[in-house]
């Protein structure tokens, strides 16, 4: 009953009248008459004690809802829950209330800020124009958004203005730009409005008056520079050529041819006092103040170190771009003046381009540099010829002068060319055309592979299909241009030199001292003894018995097509000729 009147007490509730008792189970049963009202397990009982538990979550009512203690519970669970909605309802208004003030707060707070930016923007505007040298036409904003925390806006300002120089209109500005400006800051706003005028997207208008004044004021700011004159041969290498060529034409002409040979273009207002412009890529500045032209000091002292430069070295510079025109064909060109004033040279070896800077201008010492320049790159192609395979076989030769000579050619048409077979294609002959009929399909396809192989030709597809033809690289051009020397050792003769030493033997009758089997291996040549038939005759004419012994021994050896080879150099040893064999 202790535990029944703590529950009562806990939870406003009223059960008297009823009877608490423990269950064999030792569950609390409370009842009424008879009737359970509720009963609470014995687990949940210390912690309904230790007030661990709310009552209402533990208490588990009779299934008898008729019972007027249920209608008490169910009272008080009702009301429960309208106090918690009620609370929680509070709350969310409460947090709602904070949200509305916060939220008028800040607008309040941007429309101060936004009202404040016209009278900044204002003031702005009158301390420009406080030199009377710009005035302010037009000065409209546009607010797009806040992008940024404290008084950052984004705003579009649009500015229309002229330039007077006293009383005189020289020009008229139209520009515009989106920017972040903290509108509270004049120091802010005067930077972008600045920003805008010397933008290069935003141009000005000379007017007319506007124009003559600017050509005046700077024909007589480059009169007191007259001096400033350098050669023809220099201009063509200087990266202001044309404003150093009217420095000597304002040397040699009256004013007004002068005035008018000057053309101002792209002029900007690099302050809302001075003007920028170009006149023959040079820039120029315009202080209208002062109503006077100057150049920056750096550039100025630059120009004159030039010209300076020019004069001191004139002498020996002609000499050296006169050098230099000389190898003009040869792919030598003098490109520009370069800082601390060198000369730069470059020319085209090969494929690349190699550059050299000078510094002492000697003509000699261009023509040897070039030179240097040419045995260099001489000597790498003779390394990269002695590296090919290809180089020196007279097949590959041949294969790359019938590429070149066809556009519209594949591989079973070159060796049906070269072995004087019949074929379907129009294809123009070479020297060597039907010549190599002793070599088989594969000796001449063996050779194609290795040109491919050693990117001397490569492969192009024909209309975007899947049908080849054969191209030729510029690599293959070797093949003709390098000639190396005559090797020394007969074990490793290319094609060309076997040519070599039977023209040397049959003009000189002298031959390198090398053992028979050694010298025998130019009867297995068949490429050289094929192309030269008349030569290879002559070396044979006076040659031991057993080099002919040798060749009727590999034609009882062997069969088909090398049977007919062999036959063929056994007929090379008989005074008649005998014409070259071919399928």
């Amino acid at each position: 009953m202790r535990l029944l009147e703590f529950i009562s007490s806990q939870n406003g509730l009223d059960f008297s009248g009823c009877r608490a008792r423990m269950s064999k189970k030792k569950n609390l049963l409370v009842e009424d008459h008879g009737n359970l009202v509720f009963y609470i397990d014995k687990v949940h009982m210390a912690a309904i004690l230790e007030r661990d538990y709310k009552t209402e979550d533990i208490i588990v009512l009779s299934e008898s809802k008729n019972t007027a203690y249920y209608r008490y519970y169910q009272e008080y669970i009702q009301k429960k829950q309208e106090e918690e909605d009620l609370r929680r309802a509070e709350k969310e208004a409460a947090k709602e209330a904070r949200r509305i003030k916060q939220q008028r707060k800040q607008i309040e707070k941007e429309a101060e800020e936004r009202g404040d930016f016209p009278k900044n923007l204002e003031a702005v505007v009158s301390d420009l124009e406080a030199d009377k040298t710009i005035k302010f036409v037009d000065c409209s904003y546009e607010i797009r958004s806040r992008v940024f925390c404290g008084t950052g806006l984004r705003i579009m300002i649009t500015i229309r203005l002229d330039v007077y120089e006293k009383n005189r209109k020289l020009a008229s500005f139209c520009g515009s730009n989106m920017d972040n400006i903290f509108i509270s800051d004049k120091v802010d706003i005067l930077e972008k409005i600045r920003n805008i005028m010397s933008s290069e997207k935003n141009g000005i208008c000379l007017t007319s008056e506007g124009r003559q004044i600017l050509k005046r004021k700077t024909y007589l700011f480059l009169k007191k520079l007259k001096s400033m004159s350098v050669s023809r041969e220099f201009l063509k290498i200087v990266d202001k050529p044309s404003f150093l060529e009217y420095m000597d034409f304002l040397k040699h002409n009256h004013a007004k041819e002068c005035q008018d040979k000057l053309q101002i273009s792209f002029v900007q207002l690099a302050r809302e006092d001075i003007l920028r412009y170009k006149i023959f890529e040079q820039d120029f500045f315009y202080n209208i103040k002062e109503n006077a032209v100057f150049l920056p000091d750096e550039e100025l002292l630059e120009l004159k170190e030039l010209v300076g430069f020019e004069k001191t070295n004139r002498s020996s510079l002609k000499q050296f771009l006169k050098a230099a025109e000389k190898i003009k064909d040869t792919n030598c060109q003098v490109v520009k003046v370069e800082g601390d004033f060198g000369i730069r040279v470059r020319t085209l070896m090969g494929k690349k381009y190699i550059k050299q800077t000078f510094f002492q201008f000697s003509a000699a010492g261009l023509q040897k540099w070039y030179k240097e320049r040419e045995a260099e790159l001489k000597h790498k192609k003779i390394e990269y010829a002695k590296s090919l395979q290809s180089y020196g076989n007279l097949l590959a030769g041949d294969i790359y002068d019938l590429v070149c000579q066809n556009s519209f050619i594949t591989k079973e048409a070159i060796v049906r060319n070269l072995r004087g077979m019949k074929q379907t294609l129009t294809i123009k002959d070479v020297e060597h055309s039907g010549r190599y009929g002793l070599l088989t399909n594969d000796e001449v396809e063996q050779i194609c592979d290795l040109m491919m192989r050693e990117h001397l030709l490569n492969w192009r597809s024909y209309d975007r299909s899947f049908f080849y033809l054969i191209k030729p690289c510029p690599e293959g051009e070797l093949l003709s241009e390098v000639v190396l020397e005559e090797g020394k050792n007969i074990s490793t003769f290319r094609d060309i030199d076997w040519v070599s030493y039977m023209k040397k033997a049959v003009e000189n009758g002298k031959e390198l001292r090398a053992g028979r089997t050694e010298q025998m291996r130019l009867l297995e040549q068949k490429r050289v003894l094929c192309i030269y038939p008349d030569l290879a005759r002559q070396f044979l004419k006076n040659k031991p018995d057993y080099w002919r012994d040798f060749a009727f021994t590999m034609y009882k050896a062997e069969s088909g097509i090398q049977k007919k080879y062999w036959k063929y150099v056994l007929g090379l040893f008989d005074e008649k000729p005998e014409k070259n064999n071919t399928i």
